[in-house]
């Protein structure tokens, strides 16, 4: 209709019907929102529950030791350093295993990855134990082998939301 009132020359007819569009598609955005708003609500909620379950444990060093919670059990580790990087030894399969930062390890039902976390003066100040959830069959460029939550919701979003796309042929 605003094209009609345009080619016909009439302007304020266009102009109003342009002024009438625009308030239907703001209320129509006011409808689309509603839904958004509770979805996003939903969305946190399940982040922080996943990153709360899912998302491994931090363990305080205290004189090069601590303790890690894994299976239901605390295991005592102790921290390691060899020229500038450090490792962590903990009583696994019956003896004490070195594992370096960032190596993966297994322990109860769940991989674990440590990572040192340092204080400003660069001091070991505690470990940061991530639990991996999946492992892929190849290693994948910029993820790497084993996944944690955050990464294995990511890819499983993005490919889902692709197979989406294209069944229901959204552009």
């Amino acid at each position: 209709r605003i094209k009609k009132a345009q080619k016909a020359g009439d302007m304020d007819e266009a102009n109003r019907l342009s002024t009438e569009m625009m308030k239907l598609s703001g209320k129509q955005m006011q409808q689309n929102m509603k839904p958004m708003l509770l979805s996003f609500v939903i969305f946190i909620a399940a982040m922080n529950w996943f990153g709360t379950t899912y998302g491994g444990t931090t363990s305080a060093i205290n004189n090069s030791a601590g303790t890690f919670s894994c299976g239901g059990r605390d295991i005592n580790f102790a921290l390691l350093k060899s020229d500038d990087t450090y490792a962590i030894t903990l009583p696994l399969n019956g003896s004490d295993t070195r594992i370096a930062e960032g190596e993966v390890f297994l322990c109860g039902d769940s991989y674990w990855s440590p990572h040192i976390i340092k204080s400003d003066k660069g001091d070991p100040e505690s470990v940061k134990f991530d639990m991996l959830l999946a492992e892929a069959p190849f290693p994948i460029p910029f993820v790497g082998t084993y996944f944690n939550w955050f990464s294995w919701y990511f890819l499983v979003i993005l490919s889902t939301n692709f197979v989406f796309r294209k069944l229901l042929d959204v552009q």
